[in-house]
């Protein structure tokens, strides 16, 4: 295993290995709501990735998310409003659930 030195040291000298290990670590963190879900079997899973995907840079939707990814209870407050959305986007979109 690499000490913090040793990896900030590789990091300086752009070893690649290193920044594509460092690279798949922020890809996962990033999507861990996702990972969370599916691995959970999310009853809300589509709409935890679709969410993800369009917001994965910011850190106070990716904070819910997270949240909603460990809940799959259908009567909590914020599943509830999802599915709302859910049901809007539906209506919105040509085509869809028809």
């Amino acid at each position: 295993m690499l000490d913090k030195s040793e990896l900030l040291h590789r990091l300086h000298d752009h070893d690649p290995l290193t920044l594509v290990l460092v690279g798949l670590v922020c890809f996962v963190w990033v999507f861990l709501p996702t990972l969370v879900a599916g691995l959970r079997r999310h009853p809300s899973f589509r709409m935890i990735a679709l969410i993800n995907l369009v917001f994965f840079w910011e850190f106070w939707i990716w904070m819910p998310l997270m949240a909603w990814a460990f809940m799959d209870r259908p009567g909590d407050a914020m599943v509830a409003r999802f599915e709302r959305l859910r049901g809007t986007l539906k209506n919105i979109l040509p085509g869809r659930g028809r």
